[in-house]
């Protein structure tokens, strides 16, 4: 901050040199006057001629006190006092024609490069000797040496408040000499109304402590209106009894000194609250000030900071290359500006937009480097973050085939993504010509879409919602689009511009094309479809019906090998009776008769089968138990060959225990009873029951092992349950997920179809709308079939 002060200061000299109304003296490191303005050779007697080049103990020093204040400036030298912070005392002064006088001076330096300079302001006269002594022999004559300074001047009588005003104090609130009276309310109504309060204050204050000289600021009215800054200095007399006498004093006009202390400390504020960091340095970019922002975004203080070379403290990572570019700049008297990436005092990342700029003194002099650097830190992680956006968004609009537009009417221009521009075969820039999209629209569609756009879009104030064909300006190749586009609408009422989406629809669209083709011959296909599921189910189900038919064979084979015996041997009685055999009570009559009874058994049986395989599949009620029992009758005599053993049993709800399904022709309660094909049921009692005939005697393998098959039909108030249980080996997990699977057979070859599970699913879901399925037990396999009831 004291640096920074200097240089300020620095700038002001010459300014100050030439309208201060005080004494300025410039000396340089061995107390050579450099510099010395008009009020110095007022005040001290000497021409600027004879002042400049000597040393200023030999031209207003007393020789009595020249040691005193040499020891005083070596010890000045070393505490860097600014113009802001100057080392203000008071001293015993000589003038050319050896007159005595006290005054106080304001001391600051400034320095550039290997230079220093000294700077006093003497304003602060306390006694000046030669007009006290006039004042001694005559007011007038007092009167008459003031009248040769810059400074107004006044001379009051504080007992009767008499008062005289110089020419040049009126002259300073723009009157002349006649055009203010001398009385004391002039002064009183020119004066500030709040400085005249403490003014007086002070005066009164003054004479309590009965001081002899005084010194203060305050606001005067200009004869225009405007303001004018005063510096009242001056002595009070007193007589023997302390009385005050007489008000001897001068009025300086300071205005453009404070308008310049003003404008310093305005700057001052600005460096302090400014929201950028700005750095003083010197030529060797050693910091010599840092503003309050610097320290809160790196965290160093100022403290930390002042004397550090600044790309050493912020450990600037530009290569040194960058870095010579940017001294050599500011060198040469011209502003750098670029980025600069460094590390704040914990570490962190900061990039910073820096501008360095050259600082020069008042006599032109290139004395430092002024920095002002703005955190963009955040700016480029959010630059960085909306650029990696974009690419996912380009990418994402790649995938998806469509890009973002944003069309502005009244420039006839708009903004298009890179995925349009190569929808369109145009290469990407900054803003295309409406007439660069129009001109690709398919000749077939572009009075259509041009009339669309004018009527629809911008004149009714639609949304743009329209499938139309382009043409590829670097392919020709013709693409279907579908674009969509909101509107904004301005103060006017007219559309300003419009935003929206292009997607590529020509996938879309020729499948479309496909699909209205394929629903031309869709009937016929599916027509011949459907006669081929039909077909196909004809050859299963007569494939069934062969199996079906086998199987029974194989029971009537069964059924009838003890008839046809029992009818041999009837035969052989009866021929040997004929040749005289004696059967004794038995005679021929009795034989025809037994005959009689196995024929009509036999054909009895016939009868069974003939019904068995009845095609007539007409809806009725009839009763499961009765099926069941006419299926078991029909496969009881091949079951029991095979040693295989049939148990029937009833759970329904009516009963308390199962009852042995033998004992009843049907149930006592007619709770068997449903609707439907009871023919249909057969053909899944019969294949679910072969199945497990098959399974027990693969297990078994030829051992004597008997087997067990238990029918339980159970009853509810939704639906009948009949369990089919067979002791052969359980279904693998995997045979499990096949089992219903058409043509789908663990049996050896020419033993098994595959196609009696099959048709049994499907008679039991289609015809009786209920469930088949099978369920591994402790030992060995149940079918459940679930039949719904009938309302």
């Amino acid at each position: 901050m004291i640096n920074e002060q200097k240089q300020l200061t620095a700038n002001i000299l010459t300014p100050l040199l030439e309208n201060s109304s005080d004494s300025v003296v410039v000396t340089d490191k061995n107390l050579k006057v450099v510099l010395w303005n008009k009020n110095s050779s007022i005040l001290f007697g000497y021409s600027h001629e004879e002042a400049i080049g000597k040393y200023v103990y030999e031209l207003f020093f007393p020789e009595e006190y020249a040691g005193k204040y040499l020891e005083e400036f070596d010890i000045y030298k070393d505490k860097n006092h600014s113009y802001l912070n100057p080392k203000i005392t008071e001293r015993i002064y000589i003038t050319k024609d050896k007159k005595y006088f006290t005054a106080k001076i304001k001391l600051f330096d400034v320095s550039e490069d290997d230079e220093w300079w000294s700077v006093g302001i003497i304003n602060e006269v306390s006694n000046v000797e030669s007009i006290a002594e006039k004042l001694k022999s005559s007011e007038e004559m007092f009167k008459l040496a003031m009248e040769s300074t810059q400074d107004g001047f006044f001379i009051c009588d504080a007992i009767s408040n008499e008062v005289y005003f110089s020419s040049r104090w009126k002259e300073m609130l723009g009157y002349t000499d006649e055009e203010i009276p001398n009385q004391f309310s002039e002064w009183e109504v020119r004066t500030i109304e709040e400085d005249k309060e403490k003014v007086l204050e002070k005066f009164n204050q003054i004479f309590t402590d009965h001081l002899e000289w005084f010194s203060f600021k305050f606001r005067m009215i200009h004869k225009e209106g405007h303001i004018v800054f005063v510096h009242a200095r001056g002595q009070i007399l007193y007589d023997s009894y302390g009385n005050a006498v007489k008000i001897i004093g001068t009025h300086t006009d300071i205005t453009k000194q404070m308008k310049i202390e003003n404008k310093l400390k305005k700057l001052s504020e600005v460096a302090k609250q400014s929201p950028i960091s700005i750095i003083m340095t010197d030529m060797n970019a050693v910091i010599e000030y840092v503003n309050p922002y610097f320290t809160q975004v790196t965290g160093y203080s100022e403290e930390e900071a002042i004397g550090r070379r600044a790309p050493e403290l912020m450990r600037t990572q530009p290569d040194e290359t960058v870095l010579k570019d940017m001294f050599s700049s500011v060198k040469s008297g011209r502003t750098w500006k670029g980025e600069v990436i460094s590390l704040k005092k914990n570490g962190d990342r900061l990039i910073e937009s820096a501008t360095m700029s050259p600082f020069y003194n008042a006599q032109g002099q290139l004395t430092n480097i002024l920095v002002a650097m703005e955190d963009i830190t955040e700016k480029r992680a959010t630059e960085q973050m909306i650029n990696e956006n974009e690419q996912k968004l380009f990418q994402a609009e790649k995938v998806a085939q469509l890009g973002h537009y944003t069309l502005y009417v009244a420039e006839n221009k708009w903004i298009a993504s890179r995925e349009i521009c190569n929808l369109l075969g145009l290469d990407w820039k900054e803003k295309l010509l409406i007439e660069e999209w129009a001109n690709l629209i398919h000749p077939d569609d572009k009075e259509e879409m041009i009339g669309y756009l004018t009527t629809e879009v911008m004149g009714k104030k639609k949304p743009f919602d329209k499938e139309y064909r382009v043409v590829n300006a670097k392919t020709g190749e013709t693409r279907w689009v579908h674009g969509i586009g909101e509107l904004t609408i301005g103060s006017n009422g007219e559309v300003t511009q419009m935003a929206g989406i292009i997607q590529d629809t020509t996938d879309r669209k020729e499948l479309e094309l496909s699909l209205r083709e394929l629903n031309v011959n869709l009937q016929e296909k599916v027509d011949a479809e459907i006669k081929k599921v039909r077909l196909q189910e004809n050859i299963i189900q007569q494939q069934k019906r062969f199996v079906d038919m086998g199987q029974m064979v194989n029971a009537i084979a069964h059924q009838w090998r003890q008839p046809l015996n029992n009818i041999q041997l009837l035969m052989q009685m009866l021929k040997e009776i004929q040749e005289g055999v004696d059967y004794g009570d038995l005679e021929s009559v009795d034989l025809f008769k037994k005959h009689q009874e196995q024929v009509m058994f036999m054909s009895e049986t016939i009868d069974d089968f003939r019904n068995f395989f009845s095609s007539n599949k007409k809806k009725e009620d009839f009763s499961v138990k009765s099926e069941i029992k006419k299926i078991t009758s029909l496969l009881s005599p091949q079951l029991s060959s095979c040693s295989i053993q049939l148990q029937l049993e009833c759970s329904c709800a009516d009963m308390p225990v199962p009852c042995n399904l033998d004992e009843y022709d049907s149930c006592r309660f007619e709770n068997d009873v449903i609707n439907g094909s009871s023919a249909e049921l057969r053909h899944v009692l019969l294949n679910i029951l072969n199945n497990a005939k098959d399974a027990i005697l693969e297990k078994s393998s030829g051992e004597n092992i008997k087997g067990i098959i238990k029918i339980n039909m159970a009853s509810d108030e939704k639906c009948f349950h009949i369990s089919i249980f067979n002791s052969g080996s359980p279904i693998d997990d995997a045979v499990m997920l096949k089992i219903f699977e058409p043509y789908f057979s663990t049996k050896d070859e020419g033993k098994g179809t595959g196609i009696g599970l099959f048709m049994s699913k499907l008679i039991v879901e289609n015809e009786f709308k209920g469930k088949l399925y099978p369920e591994n037990m402790e030992n060995g396999v149940c079918f459940h079939i679930e039949l719904p009831k009938w309302k």
